[in-house]
């Protein structure tokens, strides 16, 4: 039994791998072709894409239908809205990045957040152009800045997004365990020893709390509007509160004239375990992050990626 497993698990992987590599090729080739070109092309593949994506469609749907915006989503202008956004990030991706272009708002928060002399966590979330949550804010002189994200299907696929963010001087995080610079995955330090960087460094660690990118065994997950369940990084946030950390959650969206706005929010007071107890302090961090994807949703609620795997509808009682 176990000799006739083996081959079916290294074809596996050897699929997975060779599909990375094909995704890679197809991203930077439609990096060199003028983005309203790609869209008007592939635009009219959605109604061929969507039609063998049937399960997806399903859990979408349900997820549509659960939050408070199922009269303004739809499938098909929602898959629109995610090629818009991929061709976008791919305008980005590796080149430098034109900032005039861009509305920037609370940056005196950011400011702030360096000046305070502690470690600085930047909390965003994956909508609008989220890639650039981690490359708008620049990196302070002898202070890192950290990028920790969840990898993506395949190692080369997690390899060019990751070198896309190294432009900027910026350090990405595995969440492997791995002691030397890894070529496959595109990291540049493995989790724990860039925690631990980060920390004493006073340094930058960029953050989605709308997904949990640690190899942890159990996924805990925010209850949005009582009725959509989000996983977020539960046991990495509570032990980043226990030390003097400044948080300061961040957001992006697409506005109608075109125009990415990216802004920097205030400051989150979080107590240390010194003066609440772990279950308070627990309720208090959810609170918070729960207030901050909602409020970020909703200002662009098509622009949020629904389609991440380990968003689940609760049944209703």
């Amino acid at each position: 039994m176990h000799s006739e497993a083996f081959p079916k698990i290294k074809t596996h992987s050897l699929l997975t791998r060779a599909t990375g590599h094909f995704c890679v090729t197809v991203l930077r080739m439609l990096s060199h072709v003028p983005p309203p070109m790609v869209e008007t092309l592939l635009g009219h593949l959605l109604p061929i894409y969507i039609h063998f994506r049937r399960r997806h469609i399903q859990r979408l749907t349900a997820r549509f239908q659960a939050s408070p915006f199922k009269a303004t989503l739809g499938i098909r202008s929602y898959y629109q809205m995610r090629l818009h956004l991929i061709l976008r990030a791919l305008q980005y991706h590796g080149r430098r990045l034109p900032y005039q272009d861009h509305l920037i708002t609370g940056l005196g928060n950011y400011t702030q957040a360096l000046a305070s002399e502690q470690p600085v966590v930047l909390i965003g979330l994956h909508s609008g152009d989220y890639e650039l949550l981690h490359r708008i804010p620049q990196s302070p002189p002898n202070r890192p800045f950290f990028i920790l994200t969840a990898p993506a299907f395949a190692p080369a696929l997690s390899a060019y997004m990751a070198k896309g963010r190294k432009l900027d001087g910026k350090i990405n995080l595995s969440n492997k365990k791995e002691t030397q610079p890894n070529r496959i995955s595109g990291a540049s330090q493995s989790f724990g020893s860039g925690i631990k960087t980060m920390l004493k460094s006073k340094g930058i660690l960029a953050i989605m709390c709308d997904q949990d990118p640690t190899p942890l065994q159990s996924v805990a997950t925010l209850k949005l509007w009582g009725r959509i369940e989000v996983p977020y990084p539960e046991r990495l946030f509570e032990f980043l509160i226990s030390k003097k950390i400044f948080f300061l959650p961040v957001s992006t969206r697409v506005l109608a004239n075109g125009q990415s706005s990216f802004t920097f929010h205030a400051k989150w007071e979080l107590a240390e375990r010194t003066t609440q107890n772990a279950t308070s302090q627990s309720v208090t961090l959810k609170t918070k992050l729960c207030s901050f994807l909602e409020s970020a949703i909703e200002s662009a609620p098509e622009q949020w990626n629904w389609s991440y795997p380990k968003i689940t509808v609760l049944e209703e009682k």
